[in-house]
């Protein structure tokens, strides 16, 4: 079993409450998200941060630290769209813990600095680990959560944090920025292809079907493509943004 849950040493333990009203200061909430806020999130806590003076690793330019806060959950749902407000109101590298009764969830995208406006912050889509169980009786046994991957610097542990929630596994040398890309390309091909087969069935022209049929191989082929571990670079060019 692959474990996606941290053991963050006692060094970088933060533990501040974050009250939404804090969060309005940094970055005003929409009418929708201050509902979303109220109805799915009930308390957040900044539980550690990932800094040179609290775990003895070089900051980079990139990352110069890496927060990590829980979001205790009224629902078992947690819409990306908070999940972005946080993001942008902390204009740094952050993980999600996401708590739901006896259940706990990891949830992180790839934040980095905008190329071409360095005070503005760059994210993609957010990846989860699944829920797993967070039961008393099993949150101390030395299986719950794995130690920190070994890291030379921020960026480097920030790098193998997020390559852990990807679905597609990170090919030799990619970068973040790569692996995520691609990432979110299989998962517009797959919403295709879905979408091609639904239709595929519903259709009753035999040439029709015959045409369908073709343009799904075609998808389904192009879609192993990108999920090789090859060093060919498949992903589109967002390196401009």
């Amino acid at each position: 079993m692959l474990h996606h849950l941290y053991k963050f040493p006692q060094t970088t333990e933060f533990n501040k409450r974050i009250t939404k009203n804090k969060l309005g200061i940094q970055v005003k909430p929409t009418a929708r998200l201050r509902t979303l806020l109220s109805k799915h999130i009930e308390r957040i806590d900044w539980t550690h941060l990932l800094a040179p003076h609290t775990l003895n690793l070089a900051a980079t330019p990139a990352v110069s630290e890496i927060n990590v806060l829980s979001l205790k959950l009224h629902t078992p749902n947690c819409p990306d769209a908070i999940l972005a407000y946080l993001d942008k109101a902390i204009p740094k590298p952050t993980l999600f813990e996401l708590t739901h009764q006896d259940q706990l969830c990891l949830v992180a995208t790839y934040k980095r600095p905008s190329r071409s406006r360095p005070a503005e912050f760059v994210t993609y889509d957010y990846y989860r680990s699944g829920w797993i169980d967070d039961s008393p009786a099993l949150r101390g046994s030395s299986d719950f959560r794995q130690n920190l991957p070994h890291a030379l610097n921020l960026e480097q542990l920030y790098g193998k944090l997020l390559s852990s929630l990807l679905p597609n596994t990170v090919r030799a040398g990619e970068s973040l920025d790569d692996s995520f890309g691609r990432a979110a390309e299989l998962s517009k091909m797959q919403r295709e292809l879905e979408k091609l087969k639904k239709r595929h069935q519903r259709e009753k022209q035999f040439n029709l079907r015959i045409e369908l049929n073709a343009r799904i191989h075609a998808l389904e082929g192009e879609i192993d493509q990108l999920s090789k571990l090859s060093d060919v670079d498949n992903t589109q060019d967002i390196r401009k943004r």
